[in-house]
């Protein structure tokens, strides 16, 4: 069985995803500005390392469900919209540093929004089935998922999240703006005996930066996901596994993902599974966007095998 090449795509469809263009309000970085951005996050992330935290459960509920969606579900800045669209697309003009497609740029925040709600698409819309339902695991508020509604791409949503607060902000959202065809539900991934896996069996599955908080859990993630059947699983992760310590731009997030103990065996995970027949890994490859320097994600696509076993690739 020979593996799939990782810079090489075959969608659903048998076509790679469209690459989206970067905005005209990118402005790339010099080679100088370049190298001293790496630089700084190289050097944040070795001060990291010295007192590196283990993701736990505790960690990331503090992070996120106690902070992040926290703060979010108090500020309720979404009702200051009454057109969705508007909100979606957001406000926020301050220039960030952001990756786009492999290029250091500058770039004011709400069109670095707006690029990666279409990379995420181009991606999602190769792969998931245009007609079923598309469910997102470890979903947030729904960033993601009102996103994607605001393209009109699928006819249902659903995410599926651990964090209250989370679901909470989520379903105020989707009811202050009349998201109907998008909800909202609980899910442990770590949990085979979770009733949202069932919410799962033969719909397209998604996660976006969810599995990086699970590095020690991945292999009974992955195995209640399989048992779980999905039709197709499309994971936009980081991860260190396809990058190379000699490229500075993968230098720079490999020591970022080790730093704060993100995802870095999902496709050992993965190809451990293959071997044994569970399931067949689609493709596999990196993707050069994210709203910093470092942590841009790695794609990796699979579904369950069938009659218990995938067909070997010739």
């Amino acid at each position: 069985m020979r593996a799939p090449s990782p810079l090489a795509i075959a969608g659903a469809g048998g076509r790679p995803p469209s690459f989206v263009p970067a905005p005209a309000s990118a402005k790339p970085l010099s080679r100088a500005e370049s190298a001293l951005v790496l630089a700084r996050s190289a050097a944040r992330s070795v001060a990291r390392l010295c007192l590196r935290r283990p993701r736990t459960r505790d960690l990331v509920a503090q992070e996120y469900d106690l902070g992040n969606w926290a703060r979010l579900a108090s500020q309720r800045q979404w009702v200051e919209f009454d057109d969705f669209a508007a909100w979606v697309r957001g406000r926020d003009n301050r220039p960030i540093i952001a990756l786009i497609n492999g290029v250091l740029c500058r770039i004011p925040q709400s069109d670095y929004v707006q690029f990666k709600r279409l990379q995420t698409q181009a991606i999602l819309g190769s792969y998931a089935d245009p007609t079923g339902d598309l469910v997102e695991i470890g979903s947030g508020y729904g960033n993601n998922l009102f996103g994607l509604r605001a393209t009109g791409a699928w006819g249902h949503l659903t995410g599926l999240e651990l964090s209250p607060t989370g679901i909470r902000a989520g379903r105020e959202i989707a009811a202050h703006f009349g998201c109907r065809d998008l909800e909202f539900g609980s899910i442990d991934l770590t949990d085979a005996a979770h009733a949202g896996f069932q919410r799962l069996r033969g719909r397209s599955v998604f996660s976006h930066y969810c599995m990086e908080q699970l590095n020690s859990h991945t292999p009974e993630v992955i195995a209640n996901l399989l048992a779980a059947r999905p039709k197709r699983v499309i994971h936009i992760e980081p991860g260190t596994e396809l990058l190379r310590w000699t490229r500075p731009l993968e230098a720079v997030t490999r020591l970022y993902v080790l730093s704060r103990d993100y995802q870095r065996r999902l496709l050992e995970v993965l190809r451990r599974q293959e071997a044994e027949r569970r399931l067949q890994i689609v493709d596999y490859r990196r993707a050069y966007f994210a709203p910093s320097a470092q942590n841009f994600p790695l794609i990796v696509v699979w579904q369950p095998a069938h009659d218990g076993g995938a067909e070997a690739r010739e």
